[in-house]
């Protein structure tokens, strides 16, 4: 019976593992514009910074996919405040024409401080797919950015953003609690 209740509980701590969403901005509460306070959708807050004036609306939602302005970087967070992992997320450009330096740098804020960096090119009018994988995350900001010459930003569509639903301390903790409740047992069965 013990060896049973040991091999449920290493099962259970071993599964617990961040859990991923797709941020896909499907949530039907939320207007179709005019969010330029931020929103929130799926456990996660979006905002955006600067919000040019006069510019509305700042973003807007079309066909379930989140689009921000020229001038606007997008911030994401976790609603709760937690740290989360950030996998993957689908972007385009959505200007024309295209200049040739089009690009979207990534950047994820540690939650130990510090930051991640990655730039990626863009598109207009064709999704693209892009992974990353960041652990211990307490903020992502998409910054869209072409040469000066062109006028510095684009408005940029965001969508299917892969991120993890349970936080990565929240699992690391129960796995503890589980090894611990193992060796409390096996310390009463020697007693």
């Amino acid at each position: 019976m013990k060896n049973l209740i040991a091999a449920v509980l290493l099962l259970v701590c071993g599964s617990v593992q961040a859990a991923t969403i797709t941020i896909d901005f499907s949530d039907p509460n939320l207007p179709e514009q005019g969010l330029e306070e931020g929103f929130t959708t799926q456990g996660f807050s979006f905002t955006l910074f600067p919000v040019p004036i006069p510019v509305s609306p700042a973003y807007f939602i079309v066909g379930e996919q989140f689009i921000f302005c020229p001038g606007c970087n997008a911030a994401m967070e976790n609603a709760n405040g937690e740290v989360f992992s950030f996998y993957s997320f689908d972007a385009e450009a959505a200007s024309f024409p295209q200049p040739d330096d089009l690009n979207i740098a990534v950047t994820g804020f540690l939650a130990g401080g510090g930051t991640l960096v990655e730039t990626f090119p863009l598109s207009t009018g064709i999704f693209q797919h892009y992974e990353l994988n960041w652990d211990g995350l307490i903020r992502v900001e998409f910054d869209p950015s072409i040469s000066a010459s062109f006028g510095g930003h684009i408005p940029t569509v965001i969508d299917n953003i892969v991120v993890s639903a349970v936080p990565i301390p929240a699992a690391v903790w129960l796995f503890g609690s589980g090894l611990g409740l193992l060796g409390w047992m096996r310390r009463r069965q020697t007693a």
